[in-house]
């Protein structure tokens, strides 16, 4: 009887095909296995005699798919039409949930036929199948021979209703699967309506006719392009799982059946523990692959290659190797044992490259005769066997799996297994490698970029300080022009308007005079500044004195307010006197304007030693020392600046432009020396203008490219 398995959500039924022998019952499972099984999935187990009797049973399982939320798993049987077999047809048809008779339409077979219609209600009524409760489905089979007796004429042999009937040919294939469609129909609506309250609640009843119109209807489609032409030889027509029986005796033939039932089940036994390590081995293959594929760590990727290669070929060691050709491997990774087997003796270095040398997977399941004579045997480790997989031919990577002493063996589907481990393992190390390669060219760009932006940081600055500097600039131009401009102006004006006497007219003429030399001056300071922010002009360097400089200095200046000491003061330098006065000129007159008045400003021609040209020579080092305010020591640096301009508590912003104390520095520089800056003891400050003695080769070409850092 069925069975409804809620734990499975599973329906297992029975059908049972009835009829007289030779009538088609067997032939009706043949075609509906072809039609309904075309790769052959599901396998048609027959018992027959040699004379294509059927013996015991023929039995088709068929899974139906799903119906109204169950899946309905059908077990189809026939039974033998033999009178002599009446015991086992009854054994059969017990616990039938739909029964299909089969009559046979051929000419003269009347008497079978009722006789096997009649036989089939008294076994119904032996097993306690009602037929009102089970239904029966008849098929007037044959109906394409020449001879076929009508419809109606088979209808009234076996006392049933024409149109209640099946016409069918089996061996053609036409109404077969309509039989079948009809009696599983049949056989749900009663399950259906038989089955207990809790199964009545969890399906829709009113569904059942469309859910069934689903699951047979890829069976029609089918049925209608693919048509079983079965041949009347019993040697063509027998299935795979036929088995024959050699005598009619019905106890030496069950013998026979179960000797031969019981070596079919332990082969499938066998085969199905071999699909069910194959089942395993696929499934930790798509765990290994997760892995791979979720992960970019070489070790990783490694390590979960390796890991289910050892699981699955229940290997005690699996080892990652690079062989190069006719060298010596290297271990990158093992599982299972910290060294590699083969690598720890010659003997097996040997073995190895061997094997690699095939360039396929190789196998040796013997590895102490391939090693030959001349080894420790206590260097195998109890390993027997060893499978070597080419991974990165390139590279020259492998994996070998080894087989534990003494029944380790590997077979070819190890071979295959751990073939396409070794194939992922190559793709996940390409991954790999390629995320390796990304992150360092993205290092790279960061490094890149982080370079760029501090110097579009440091330009950024440069451009602030370039604009402060205008800044600076363009305010002392308006205040150093503003003022003798303003007193040109107001001489000319009061000149023009008014007649001046002799005294004021000789007072006015002085006061433009004096503002256009004031402005003069300024204008060349200003040319001198662009000067030095272009291009230098080479220095002309000749033999002078200490004294003609410091003598040319002061005569710029114009100042009588100034100490001049020479002592141990050289007696000749070579240097472009015209430069070296200006700069000098520059030191006194900032001297003199931070100085307090009454203060006298020193200067002192000392000899000195610097370094020029990257190497120490004598120099002369002239001295501007003042006792003014001096300068704190936040502004040092800030004064050399151009533009720069300290300020004096008691005078404000002293007159210029703010470049005297830079040109000098250049000009220092542009002969190999330097200026620098010292507070004076007492207060006070003192410039050093440094200059070599001596010119030197690099001194003129240092110069000549250099230009203003402000």
């Amino acid at each position: 009887m069925a069975q409804w398995s809620r734990k499975d959500r599973t329906l297992f039924t029975k059908v049972v095909y009835y009829g007289p022998a030779f009538g088609g019952k067997t032939t009706n499972l043949e075609a509906l296995h072809r039609l309904t099984d075309p790769n052959g999935t599901n396998k048609l187990l027959t018992m027959k005699t040699v004379d294509d009797r059927t013996l015991f049973f023929d039995l088709l399982p068929f899974d139906l798919g799903d119906v109204l939320g169950y899946k309905v798993a059908m077990k189809i049987y026939t039974v033998p039409g033999q009178v002599r077999y009446d015991t086992t047809r009854q054994v059969v048809l017990s616990g039938a949930d739909a029964v299909v008779f089969v009559a046979d339409s051929s000419a003269g077979r009347e008497e079978q036929n009722r006789w096997s219609y009649q036989n089939l209600r008294m076994n119904m009524r032996t097993k306690g199948l009602e037929a009102e409760q089970v239904p029966v489905l008849v098929q007037f089979n044959k109906q394409d021979l020449d001879e076929a007796a009508k419809p109606e004429a088979v209808a009234e042999w076996i006392g049933v209703q024409p149109e209640a009937a099946t016409l069918s040919s089996a061996i053609e294939g036409w109404g077969v699967l309509e039989t079948f469609i009809g009696a599983s129909r049949a056989m749900l609506e009663r399950l259906v309506n038989l089955a207990d309250e809790r199964t009545r609640k969890e399906i829709d009843t009113s569904q059942l006719g469309r859910h069934v119109d689903r699951a047979f209807g890829p069976l029609i489609a089918a049925s209608q392009t693919r048509k079983p032409m079965l041949t009347e030889d019993p040697s063509a027509t027998r299935p795979r799982d036929t088995i024959v029986v050699s005598s009619d005796d019905q106890l030496e033939n069950s013998i026979e059946a179960a000797v031969e039932l019981g070596e079919r089940l332990s082969n499938e036994t066998g085969r199905a523990a071999r699909l069910e390590r194959e089942a395993i081995a696929f499934r930790r293959l798509c765990e290994a692959l997760r892995t791979i594929g979720s992960s970019f760590e070489r070790d990783t990727i490694i390590d979960a290659v390796l890991g289910t290669a050892a699981e699955v070929l229940e290997s005690p060691s699996v080892s990652l190797i690079r062989q190069p050709p006719d060298e010596d491997g290297t271990l990158l990774r093992t599982w299972g044992q910290k060294e590699d087997t083969l690598l720890g003796f010659d003997a097996g270095q040997r073995l190895l490259r061997r094997m690699v040398a095939t360039g396929r997977p190789c196998v040796v399941n013997d590895l102490a005769e391939e090693c030959g004579v001349g080894y420790d045997a206590a260097a195998l480790r109890r390993m027997r066997a060893a499978l070597v997989v080419p991974v990165d031919k390139q590279t020259g990577l492998i994996m070998v799996a080894y087989g534990r002493d003494p029944d380790g063996v590997f077979s070819q589907q190890d071979v295959r297994f751990l073939a396409t481990l070794g194939g992922h393992l190559t793709v996940g190390l390409e991954k790999a490698n390629y995320l390796k390669e990304l992150t360092s060219h993205r290092d790279r760009l960061e490094m890149m970029v982080d370079s760029r932006a501090a110097q579009l940081r440091r330009a950024a600055e440069r451009l602030r300080d370039l604009d402060k500097i205008k800044d600076r600039f363009l305010a002392n131009l308006s205040h150093e022009m503003k003022t003798p401009l303003t007193a040109i102006l107001s001489s000319a004006l009061f000149l023009r308007d008014y007649d001046p006497s002799g005294s004021e007219l000789r007072e006015m003429i002085h006061s433009i005079v004096d503002s256009g030399k004031s402005l003069q001056g300024l204008l060349e300071s200003l040319f001198r500044m662009v000067g030095l922010a272009g291009e230098a002009e080479p220095i002309e360097l000749v033999d002078t004195s200490p004294q003609i400089l410091a003598e040319l200095a002061l005569k710029l200046r114009g100042s009588d307010d100034v100490v001049f000491h020479a002592e141990s003061c050289p007696e000749n330098l070579c240097a472009d006197s015209a430069k070296i006065s200006r700069a000098l000129a520059n030191l006194i007159d900032n001297a003199v304007k931070f100085s307090p008045p009454g203060t006298p400003v020193e200067v002192c021609l000392e000899p000195s030693d610097i370094t020029s040209g990257g190497r120490a020579v004598d120099g002369l080092a002239i001295c501007v020392r003042d006792r003014g305010a001096g300068v704190s020591a936040v502004d040092v640096d800030r004064i050399f600046a151009p533009f720069e301009q300290g300020r004096d508590p008691l005078t404000g912003k002293p007159a210029g432009f703010g470049i005297g104390l830079h040109e000098a520095r250049v000009i220092a520089r542009q002969h190999g020396g330097d200026l620098e800056y010292a507070p004076r003891d007492g207060g006070g400050s003192e410039f050093r203008l440094h200059i070599p003695l001596e010119p030197s080769e690099s001194r003129t070409n240092d110069l000549e490219g250099s230009s203003v850092e402000s």
